[in-house]
């Protein structure tokens, strides 16, 4: 499997421009639709499978070929912690006591 880094350029015309930093969209899934998410927090990252159909393609001459995909299934592959809370049967919730005790343990 290759990754690719789906970061988009600001164009000369917008007014972030300027910023050399890309911009990454976003993907909006609810905890409902992936329950395996509720544990992760703010700037966690995420290593998420997605099953589409292309719903949509658009290419018109001098442009890239752009598609519609319209998301059917999500899987998550845990990482980290979470993988070891998921292994150990545990919650994240006591996963992160447990590792911030490891790291107490290894300052002394």
């Amino acid at each position: 499997m290759k990754f690719h880094d789906l970061g988009e350029k600001p164009s000369k015309t917008q007014e972030v421009a300027s910023s050399k930093k890309p911009y990454y969209p976003s993907l909006r899934i609810t905890i409902e639709q992936v329950p395996e998410l509720n544990d992760y927090e703010l700037g966690d990252e995420v290593e998420v499978y997605i099953v589409a159909k292309v719903i949509r393609e658009s290419k018109r001459e001098g442009e890239v070929k752009d598609l519609g995909l319209e998301m059917r299934k999500a899987a998550i592959n845990p990482k980290g912690l979470h993988k070891e809370a998921e292994e150990k049967g545990v919650s994240m919730k006591s996963m992160r006591e447990i590792d911030k005790f490891r790291k107490s343990k290894k300052k002394q």
